[in-house]
């Protein structure tokens, strides 16, 4: 004597296995494209990072040349070859560029820190890792 037992698969299984298929893939997909968002966003910061760090190079280049020029332009006042207004300019040309350089370095310091953030870091830690290089 034999039984047989028939299970009802109702059709709503199957659309709903379908749902939650189609649901999964785009989980996975938003996965992929915040991890892609966040990977070109740490991108852009080190790139920014590495520029600024070449433009502060270059201004500090630059206020030395300044003061080189203003050692001079202090020697041309004193023969009178230039006007003491000219050496003020010279003198102004020096603290515009410092402002620069400390703007910069303030800047350079918040991307760290930004970075710091993201990768989950201590603050301080990424510049500690750097010099340990």
């Amino acid at each position: 004597h034999t039984t047989q037992t028939s299970i009802a698969v109702h059709p709503e299984y199957f659309v709903n296995q379908s749902s939650l298929k189609i649901a999964l893939e785009a989980k996975r997909q938003e996965v992929k494209d915040v991890e892609k968002s966040m990977f070109q966003s740490l991108y852009n910061k080190i790139c920014a990072h590495d520029l600024n760090i070449d433009i502060q190079k270059r201004l500090e280049e630059t206020l030395e040349l300044q003061k080189k020029r203003l050692e001079i332009s202090k020697q041309e006042l004193t023969t009178g070859q230039i006007k003491r207004i000219d050496y003020l300019e010279a003198l102004e040309d020096i603290a515009q560029t410092q402002i620069q350089i400390i703007e910069l370095i303030s800047s350079i310091e918040s991307n760290v820190m930004e970075l710091e953030i993201e990768l989950g870091l201590d603050f301080g830690r990424l510049q500690n890792v750097c010099k340990e290089m």
